[in-house]
């Protein structure tokens, strides 16, 4: 599946909101070698250095992020984990669009290349996606569980690559 890809960089984020102007407040990335075998994972919060938006979901408070790292500090190592892996997310374009907007204000690149939407092909929310396939639910908008469902979510179905 992953082609010349060294694997797949499974994402979830969690945000200020949903527009360009919000910011990532927490992103989670699970590393998969190409027989989508675990290799790592990384998460964090991110202090987006303004209001954190609707905390009553993703249950991130400003005592949470206050020591947290900027996104301008993990760009790198971030950049680092994604390299040469196929982007994969459940909702990839809110994810990558989320992840570019970080990366510009920054100045850095980001080009998600291919990637794979596992919402397009379960065409249902991820905690229902993961009951129809038999995956234990995750925690809801809490971005390490999501990702690693996600995950998971890829290895059931085992899609091939989009654009």
């Amino acid at each position: 599946m992953a082609g010349q890809a060294d694997g797949y960089a499974v994402i979830d984020l969690e945000t200020t909101g949903v527009f360009n102007n919000d910011r990532i407040i927490e992103i989670s990335v699970v590393m998969l070698d190409t027989n989508l075998e675990f290799e790592a994972e990384y998460d964090t919060l991110v202090d987006p250095r303004r209001d954190l938006g609707p905390t009553d979901i993703h249950r991130i408070t400003p005592s949470m992020v206050s020591m947290a790292p900027e996104f301008g500090d993990i760009a790198g190592a971030l950049s680092q984990r994604m390299q040469n892996r196929v982007l994969v997310a459940h909702n990839i374009q809110f994810e990558s669009r989320m992840l570019f907007n970080e990366f510009n204000r920054v100045k850095a690149k980001f080009d998600p290349g291919v990637g794979i939407c596992t919402l397009r092909h379960t065409k249902e929310k991820l905690p229902v996606a993961c009951d129809l396939l038999g995956i234990s639910k995750p925690t809801h908008h809490h971005a390490l569980s999501d990702a690693r469902a996600t995950a998971e979510i890829l290895r059931v179905l085992r899609p091939e690559e989009e654009t």
